[in-house]
């Protein structure tokens, strides 16, 4: 190492003494709960952001050779067990193509926004839609992103924009599982000052520092945010829900063409929270469980998840049962061990907040609930429905 470079080896070994009090919150003994299993799962939501972070900093981070990536699910901020999520760095003082077909997912959504939850600067400079996109009628599309302004003589949409360096977050939404096609595309930078260097000592000690300073704030913030309920007594019931919604979703990370609802919910082993609400008229609906962490529960090899195309309706009621054990329902939400968390409703593109009903019945109680109408479903038709479940899931998510 000469004078003028940086001691690497000390940036790692501070890095490893910044991270170690990452877990500190989830032994916090004022924790929402002591059960040894959800502390094991929240040191694994440090770790997964640990990775998150990682892939984010030092792999995919070359904002004039972008790679248009997938990434597994992060398990933070209750990620959507329907999506399919991308993400590329992004300098707007350079000009890309994003091009490509759209697919048939239910929903598709871009949003080019500054995501850095070190510093917690969350802010969101545009978001397009397929509309926005002017398609073909064999779904190629072909749009332009550049701090210049339109030239008119492109045959594309042209769409200027702030010079800052940010990220292109796009959302797919599969509503059925099986039989929708995500969209296939790339984004290129147009006029890269050549090809990407090796890191530099310099680049390295930053990117530590980055990458530190995420894993140490964001599953504290998420698990801040979800304990929010709990003091505000929104527990097992929905009625907080504004007619209008009070908070900008845009600048949590969320969709600003969704409207959300969700609440904490309590469910003793012999209950079962009996949720029911009239279904909008919307492009895309789920509805879905989540950890004290604001992780997505196992959705792969379990039934925790309905969106709108996997749900039955009952005369345009939805009629959601969690519970421990299944109930013999179609619209079950296997708990999976946990007694409390999180529900979260997604409505995307609908003119009303929907306010779903809530309320804790007994086990015992249950079947005296449920309209006669309600679909039941079988224990082999279940195995069917969470066979296929799994081999879609696979399919799209493969690990």
């Amino acid at each position: 190492m000469t004078s003028d470079q940086p001691d690497m080896r000390q940036a790692w070994i501070d890095f490893c003494d910044e991270i170690k009090g990452a877990v500190d919150y989830v032994f916090d003994p004022d924790q929402v709960t002591d059960s040894p299993v959800d502390e094991a799962e929240g040191v694994r939501h440090v770790l997964r952001s640990l990775i998150k972070a990682s892939l984010a900093t030092f792999e995919n981070s070359d904002a004039q050779h972008p790679e248009l990536g997938w990434f597994h699910p992060s398990k933070m901020g209750l990620d959507n067990p329907d999506a399919f999520y991308q993400s590329a760095p992004v300098d707007l003082h350079y000009a890309y193509e994003l091009s490509g077909n759209i697919g048939s997912v239910a929903y598709l959504g871009f949003a080019l926004m500054s995501m850095n939850w070190g510093t917690g600067e969350i802010e969101l400079l545009r978001s397009l839609n397929v509309a926005e996109l002017a398609p073909d009628e064999a779904g190629q599309f072909a749009v332009i992103l550049s701090p210049d302004p339109d030239p008119g003589d492109t045959g594309h949409p042209w769409f200027q924009l702030p010079e800052k360096r940010t990220s292109l977050l796009v959302r797919q939404f599969l509503s059925d599982w099986e039989n929708e096609d995500v969209a296939e595309m790339s984004l290129r930078c147009l006029d890269p000052d050549g090809l990407p260097p090796r890191m530099t000592p310099a680049e390295l000690v930053a990117n530590l520092g980055r990458v530190a300073s995420e894993v140490n704030r964001v599953p504290q913030h998420w698990n801040d945010y979800y304990r929010g309920h709990i003091e505000r007594g929104e527990v097992n019931s929905f009625a907080h829900i504004e007619p209008v919604p009070a908070e900008d979703v845009g600048a949590l990370g969320g969709s600003t063409e969704q409207l959300y609802a969700e609440c904490w919910f309590e469910v003793g082993p012999s209950e079962a929270l009996l949720i029911e609400v009239e279904v909008p008229d919307c492009v895309y609906w789920n509805v879905q469980l989540g950890d004290i962490w604001g992780q997505s529960v196992d959705w792969v090899n379990r039934q925790t998840s309905l969106s709108g195309g996997q749900a039955v309706l009952d005369d345009g009621v939805f009629r959601a049962v969690l519970s421990h054990a299944d109930p013999g329902y179609a619209n079950w939400l296997d708990l999976h061990d946990l007694s409390q968390g999180l529900v979260l409703f997604r409505w995307n593109q609908s003119d009303v907040v929907p306010l779903p009903q809530a309320r804790v019945v007994s086990i015992d109680e249950l079947a005296a609930a449920m309209p006669v109408t309600e679909l039941a479903v079988s224990l082999s038709d279940r195995a069917d429905v969470l066979a296929r479940r799994r081999r879609a899931a696979l399919g799209r998510v493969l690990r």
